[in-house]
């Protein structure tokens, strides 16, 4: 009797672990759906990064979403539209709030997909010229993704966030 009982309650979690399992996928599917592909990312002017005919193939161009941040500037991404799992050069031209350009910064690029947990990928970004940090990143996947520069500077960290979508 034990037997049979505790094979029931098996046959029980199983069904409900496969259930949980379907109904996860299935959420996922609609998220992706919710959001067609050329949507506009809800931030900033990055939406003309998504639009095909307002894109450069040689690299796009994005501003910071809007933010509680005293930072600005300009996140220029090449080649564009990006393709996955090949190199792309990150180019961001750090500014403060008054638009002069920031130098002598520690800037790293945290790349995230904001609809799924991932591992942390950060790259440190090189200084140049005029307040321009750069380093070459690779997305791992299509989707939503968002750049985080983190930036140091003067004993503050702050952090500037650009969003856009890979096909």
């Amino acid at each position: 009797m034990t037997s049979q009982w505790s094979s029931g309650i098996s046959k029980v979690i199983f069904g409900l672990s496969a259930l949980a399992i379907v109904l996860s996928m299935a959420a996922c599917g609609q998220a992706r759906a919710a959001a067609p592909s050329n949507s506009a990312p809800a931030t900033g002017n990055a939406a003309q990064a998504t639009s095909p005919a307002a894109v450069p193939r040689q690299g796009a161009v994005l501003q910071p979403a809007p933010a509680a941040s005293t930072l600005g500037g300009e996140l220029t991404i090449a080649p564009f539209p990006v393709k996955v799992m090949q190199e792309t050069k990150l180019q961001l031209k750090l500014l403060d709030k008054d638009g002069k350009p920031i130098t002598g910064a520690k800037v790293s690029f945290d790349l995230t997909m904001p609809s799924m947990m991932m591992p942390t990928n950060q790259t440190p970004a090189t200084e140049g010229p005029n307040g321009i940090y750069s380093a070459s990143v690779f997305f791992s996947m299509g989707g939503g993704w968002n750049v985080n520069c983190l930036v140091s500077r003067g004993g503050q960290n702050d952090r500037v966030v650009f969003s856009f979508e890979i096909q």
